[in-house]
């Protein structure tokens, strides 16, 4: 199986254990240029750098669900996101739940 594959498999698995990745509000973010980012009920952020360059996201608290690079899942988020270029994160803070 591809990494794509295990990427796919796993985002639907993040998505089935999180109940606001199922059914939270939307919320766009506001965030650096290149990067989207959103939220998704209160406990779910998702933050995609679209861009060549490497970025920093503020205000973010949690740990990584999952990541397109996979070493960084489980990591701590303590109010700064690093982003490398074409990287996407889905940030659960569990303090919320």
């Amino acid at each position: 199986m591809s990494s794509l594959s295990h990427l796919a498999r796993d985002l639907i698995s993040v998505r089935r254990r999180t109940p606001d990745l199922q059914t939270g509000d939307y919320t766009g973010l506001s965030a650096p240029a290149g990067v989207w980012a959103w939220r998704r009920g209160r406990t779910v952020t998702v933050a995609l750098n679209l861009s060549d360059a490497h970025t920093v996201f503020d205000g973010l608290e949690g740990t990584v669900a999952i990541a397109t690079d996979r070493i960084r899942d489980g990591e701590t988020v303590s109010d700064r996101l690093e982003l490398r270029p074409w990287e996407g994160v889905v940030v659960v803070d569990s303090q919320h739940d």
